[in-house]
């Protein structure tokens, strides 16, 4: 409320006397402990509701915080207090006064309703990407690198490695269930609540409840996540198993094994406690960066040079696999092709192996990996293979990817994204640049049968303007991994009953059930020719955007007779007309050989293998001719001194 003096939410300066009656009487000694508690609590939960709002102003700009002074800096500043500190919280804007009295006017349990909305669908996108097969493959191999890294190999001997400490795991051994009860590290879910499924589930295994269909799938969802936890514990299982065999002592022994990256680990920040479950993989990220540094951290000298000697030791061995891989590339001619042609994000995350017609894909450890394995690579790249233009984007990229973090609740990403028809996670438009131009039930992009069906078979497109691309982005970013279990069990439903066409068979083959299925697990590890694009594609239609604009602007200036500006363009990109011809002529071949890809895949009578057969020949054209024009564009931008990117 105002004070008389004008002052925002100020407090009540008045001294209340109580009246006589029961409510005075002292009771006894443990009741009144019981009584002030809650009001210490109740006290305690509305001061850190009120933190809350104001960090949540202050990120948004509608609030500063100053020190506190002996005068007050503005009449409608509030005096806080946050972590032991008091200071001056002070609303910047017209609409600030107004928001601050509503939301101080939010009881703590309606706060913590609408923080546990954001945390619940953050929790559900979390387990749904978790308990993708890919996902758990994809993290158990990060997960072994990173392992033997920070912990020197301990869990890596014939009686105690990953894949005894997955068996344990996964078994309950008396191993494993002392280090969880040591350590207090639960299940598959990196720190974070559970997405809410199976609450009553107990009451359904004692009987007093029917096992219905939902009953089931949640059960094997159970299950799945059990099998997550057992490749999240099998290296902490193995490390501490080792080191009882040493000599260690159970409960040291357990922290250390807990300590690989000690995802339970929230911090001191009341603030940043209450934001990590509704962005997914924030303390994952976070707790991986800390371990990485935690040498370099210790209190004591000796300590940190220790910790760093046995850091660089255990990073060069990864150094010198990941330098063997990627000298392997430079043996073939074909294959240093392939190489250069891979994009920079599939470089940085993934050690690539080249296999006839096939690419393997080995992930990296995320920050290990980019210190021992992306950085050397990319000063390799620029020394001996002349992919000098990728360092300092390549740089930057680790970075961002490192250090910085997407603060957008996984309750508004998907809305977000797709106003901005970018997906931040697949850093690449939800809808390609060469469906733009179709109407919206006919941008189908890699879209399921399923939501083909919701957009154009029920009318969905139509109605509110969603094409199947971004149904199917909505889907995944709400469902998850249950979304696309879903669309999965669809799309062999639809191919084999002929309501859509059959999809090209992929590295695994075109067995219906059996391909897929493998697909699902391994389909981000292993890719085949078939279906697998460049970096001169996408490089193809970015850099004739750019050749567009400038000629476009420059024609645009010179037929409103601003000539001096339209010359000033054209000489900073002197070459654009030349370039405009070629990107002209490539986008006409290319989208001749697009129209024959996508004829391929909509045919609803060509067998799945006879699609894959086809689009070997196609797509590695459609790639060689992107490639050819670019190297072009390229030459034509050094002669000019300056990129079209940068012109644009």
């Amino acid at each position: 409320r105002k004070s008389a003096k004008g002052e925002l939410l100020a407090r009540d300066p008045k001294i209340r006397k109580l009246i006589g009656g029961d409510r005075t009487l002292i009771d006894d000694l443990i009741t009144n402990m019981i009584r002030n508690s809650e009001a210490i609590v109740a006290a305690g939960m509305r001061n850190d509701a009120a933190n809350k709002i104001f960090d949540l102003m202050e990120e948004a700009g509608l609030a500063r915080t100053k020190k506190i002074t002996s005068k007050r800096p503005d009449k409608n500043a509030v005096r806080m207090w946050k972590n032991g500190k008091e200071k001056w919280v002070i609303p910047q804007g017209e609409g600030a006064q107004p928001l601050m009295i509503a939301m101080a006017g939010l009881s703590p349990l309606q706060l913590g309703a609408i923080g546990k909305m954001f945390a619940g669908v953050g929790a559900i996108f979390r387990q749904g990407i978790t308990l993708s097969p890919a996902f758990v493959v994809r993290n158990a191999v990060r997960g072994a690198v990173s392992a033997g890294v920070l912990t020197s190999g301990a869990n890596l001997s014939l009686r105690n490695n990953f894949m005894t400490g997955v068996k344990e795991a996964y078994r309950g051994s008396d191993a494993t269930r002392a280090f969880k009860a040591m350590s207090g590290m639960g299940d598959f879910r990196f720190g974070n609540p559970s997405g809410g499924f199976g609450r009553n589930d107990i009451l359904i295994d004692y009987g007093l409840g029917d096992k219905n269909l939902f009953y089931r799938i949640r059960k094997g969802v159970d299950w799945f996540e059990g099998l997550g936890t057992a490749t999240e514990l099998a290296d902490r299982v193995a490390a501490y198993n080792t080191m009882i065999e040493n000599g260690v002592r159970q409960d040291e022994a357990a922290y250390r094994a807990l300590n690989i990256i000690n995802y339970g680990r929230k911090g001191a920040s009341a603030s940043v406690r209450a934001y990590l479950p509704a962005v997914p993989f924030l303390n994952a990220r976070i707790q991986g960066l800390a371990r990485f540094l935690e040498g370099a951290t210790s209190a004591s000298p000796e300590m940190r040079r220790t910790a760093f000697k046995q850091l660089m030791l255990n990073g060069f061995v990864l150094s010198a696999i990941s330098g063997a891989i990627w000298a392997m590339n430079s043996l073939d001619d074909e294959n240093e092709e392939k190489y250069k042609a891979e994009p920079l994000h599939r470089r940085l995350n993934y050690h690539i192996i080249y296999a006839g017609d096939k690419t393997i894909l080995i992930p990296k450890a995320f920050e290990i990996g980019h210190a021992f394995s992306s950085i050397p690579e990319l000063f390799g790249d620029a020394a001996f293979r002349d992919m000098g233009s990728d360092l300092t984007p390549g740089l930057k990229k680790i970075v961002a990817d490192t250090l910085l973090f997407n603060a957008i609740p996984a309750a508004v990403l998907p809305i977000i994204e797709g106003k901005a028809n970018y997906s931040f996670f697949t850093q690449r438009p939800i809808e390609g640049m060469r469906e733009s131009d179709l109407m919206a039930r006919d941008r189908l992009g890699d879209s399921s049968a399923l939501t083909q069906f919701v957009g154009r078979k029920l009318g969905i497109s139509n109605l509110a303007d969603l094409s199947p691309a971004m149904i199917e982005h909505y889907m995944q970013g709400y469902g998850g991994s249950y979304f696309l279990s879903l669309a999965s069990l669809t799309d062999i439903v639809a191919t084999e009953t002929g309501l859509v066409p059959a999809k090209p068979g992929g590295a695994f083959g075109a067995t219906p059930v059996v391909s897929n299925a493998m697909q699902r697990v391994l389909g981000s590890m292993l890719k085949d020719q078939s279906d697998y694009s460049t970096r001169y594609v996408a490089d193809f239609y970015e850099t004739k955007d750019y050749i567009t604009r400038i000629y476009n602007s420059a024609k645009a200036a010179a037929e409103n007779g601003n000539v001096e500006y339209a010359q000033k363009l054209m000489l900073a990109a002197p070459a654009t007309n030349r370039a405009r011809k070629i990107m002209s002529k490539a986008e006409r071949e290319m989208g001749k050989i697009n129209a024959a890809i996508r004829e391929v895949r909509a045919d609803p009578t060509m067998p799945a293998a006879e699609k894959q057969r086809k689009l070997r020949t196609l797509i590695p054209a459609r790639n060689q001719l992107a490639s050819q024009v670019m190297s072009v564009i390229r030459e034509l931008e050094e002669k000019q001194g300056k990129t079209f990117k940068a012109a644009a």
